[in-house]
């Protein structure tokens, strides 16, 4: 029985990095030209999740795209999930995709500075997912995703708050509560 395969590059993020993301889909089964391909970032644009991407890809600053076999690059179009009402972006395959091969969607700049890519979310988070649908049909079908997992780390730390009472009796006891 033959597996899809779903892995990022890298694996894991420090916490409000900027880089450029890879999502490596490997398919087990053909997909023919005219499918959809719908890529769920599970984020609702909040300051503290992950930056929404552009997609127009002329922009060269925080784009989202893909990239088929062959090194055809293909653009997406933004949507936002009726349900969760998290962004989405939607690809429609120009070519067919034998089983086998991979399908990559990036997040970032296609330029190889680092700078100019995506943040990620800015908290730290075990096996974040990204959710891939796929409709075969082309006609917004879209069934069980196919899942990615990142690890996001904790990153520097910028600000200690340290929150305690203003006033205390002599001799007597009371809490100080760090807050990172």
């Amino acid at each position: 029985m033959r597996r899809s395969i779903c892995q990022c590059e890298p694996n894991y993020a420090l916490a409000g990095q900027v880089s450029t993301w890879k999502f490596s889909y490997t398919t087990s089964t053909s997909l023919p030209k005219g499918t959809r391909l719908k890529f769920d970032l599970l984020s609702k644009g909040s300051a503290i999740d992950w930056q929404t991407p552009e997609v127009n890809i002329k922009e060269k600053v925080n784009v989202v795209w893909a990239e088929l076999p062959g090194n055809k690059t293909i653009t997406a179009t933004y949507s936002q999930d009726d349900v969760t009402l998290s962004d989405c972006f939607e690809f429609l395959l120009t070519s067919d995709i034998k089983a086998g091969e991979t399908i990559s969607i990036f997040l970032g700049t296609p330029d190889k500075s680092k700078e100019n890519g995506n943040r990620c979310q800015t908290y730290v988070q075990r096996r974040k997912p990204f959710h891939l649908y796929i409709d075969p049909k082309g006609k917004g079908d879209f069934r069980d995703p196919e899942i990615f997992t990142m690890d996001i780390r904790g990153n520097h730390l910028h600000v200690i708050k340290i929150v305690a009472p203003s006033l205390v009796g002599k001799n007597k006891r009371f809490d100080v509560i760090v807050r990172f």
